[in-house]
């Protein structure tokens, strides 16, 4: 029996099936799905088709990666490649090891991004690429053997699956790691002895009126169609009352205010703890982000 993966959208009732089960694409559609929405999923970044090869800085080897991120504010840039996980895992490790390991010039990668967009500023291109990039990959699913493969080299590992109705419309599901920009963080922990309390030493990070300021990766999932959303971020009825994500999962958390000392506590989910030290983040998306400290 084949594993098939499912969508259902509750507000328009329709199922979507995982298409590469029910009508397997080559690379070059899975490619050019990605090309088509990648400046949708990644809209903090730049966008750039790449179109050249990265040379190994230690091996007489070169590879061709699919696309480069720029975030808007120059802040870092990244390397992505695109695979399938029916795609030879030695061929797509060998691309990454390139990447991971590339030589780059910052004169020349800035001139040649400026090429392929004409809007980038060519100065903080310069500045930008003095920093070696980190590199992505978008996969349409991911294994063990992938995981244990890549381990080493440790880029992101962007899962991208397409879904598609009956009435052939698309939807895209996005998980595992990619880049996202935060504006705030705290560092939080569980009290004793009333362990499901966790202690926010910066309530601020509730707060969402706040600019974006620094810059983070972590796991994050959204479901969005290709124009619309149609996963929208939950409105709480309570003020008082947060969603928060941690490991992929979403959960909604209480606001408990204790003379000068704020905490959250898990309403409906509680995390395992296997530390007492954690980070609240803030993304500018205004989602909460609970990591292992």
């Amino acid at each position: 029996m084949s594993k098939i993966s499912k969508i259902w959208t509750t507000k328009e009732n329709i199922w979507y099936d995982e298409l590469k089960v029910i009508a397997p694409y080559r690379e070059y559609q899975y490619d050019r799905t990605i090309q088509s929405k990648i400046q949708i999923i990644f809209d903090d970044y730049f966008a750039v088709a790449y179109g050249k090869t990265i040379r190994h800085r230690e091996k007489d080897e070169k590879s061709r990666p699919d696309f480069s991120l720029i975030r808007k504010d120059y802040g870092e840039w990244w390397i992505v490649e695109v695979e399938r996980i029916e795609d030879n895992i030695r061929h797509a490790r060998k691309q990454i090891d390139d990447f991971v390991n590339g030589d780059y010039n910052f004169y020349e990668e800035s001139k040649h991004l400026k090429r392929r967009n004409p809007n980038l500023d060519i100065d903080r291109l310069q500045e930008v690429t003095k920093n070696i990039p980190q590199v992505m990959v978008i996969v349409d699913d991911i294994n063990s053997e992938w995981i244990k493969k890549l381990e080493d080299l440790k880029p992101l590992i962007c899962i991208f699956k397409v879904y598609r109705n009956k009435k052939g419309l698309d939807l895209h599901h996005i998980s595992g790691d990619y880049p996202y920009i935060f504006e705030r963080e705290s560092h939080c922990r569980f009290t004793e002895p009333m362990q499901n309390l966790l202690l926010v030493s910066n309530p601020e990070v509730l707060d969402t009126k706040n600019n974006p300021k620094s810059y983070h990766k972590s796991i994050l999932e959204k479901i969005f169609k290709p124009v619309t959303n149609i996963l929208k971020h939950p409105k709480n009825g309570d003020e008082d009352s947060f969603m928060i994500i941690y490991k992929g999962k979403k959960s909604k958390w209480k606001k408990i205010v204790d003379s000068d000392k704020v905490y959250l506590q898990p309403v409906d989910y509680n995390i395992p703890r296997v530390n007492d030290n954690y980070i609240l983040k803030r993304t500018n998306k205004k989602k909460l982000i609970l990591e292992l400290c």
